[in-house]
């Protein structure tokens, strides 16, 4: 973690940015499709995250997978595990 932090590998640590900015589009996200599911709303601003990071990276074809152990976060991952619950 410390070297995520740092800007280094494996992992990449953002900031959540300016609410303003970022809770409209969320908030009719959450609205639209993951109150239905029963996904919170850190939940789904962790998934829209993972999918920014996945656009914003997609030159350098990176993979995007989100650290949880929570199915329906981990269904709205951008990148699909073979195998996601094996540690």
């Amino acid at each position: 973690m410390e070297s995520s932090l740092k800007n280094e590998r494996p992992w990449i640590v953002t900031p959540a940015g300016d609410p303003k900015e970022i809770l409209p589009s969320l908030l009719a996200r959450f609205e639209q499709k993951t109150v239905k599911k029963r996904v919170g709303l850190v939940d789904t601003f962790t998934a829209a995250e993972g999918e920014r990071l996945k656009m914003e990276y997609r030159r350098m074809k990176a993979i995007v997978h989100l650290w949880t152990n929570d199915r329906a976060l981990k269904a709205m991952e951008p990148d699909k595990e073979a195998d996601p619950y094996f540690w």
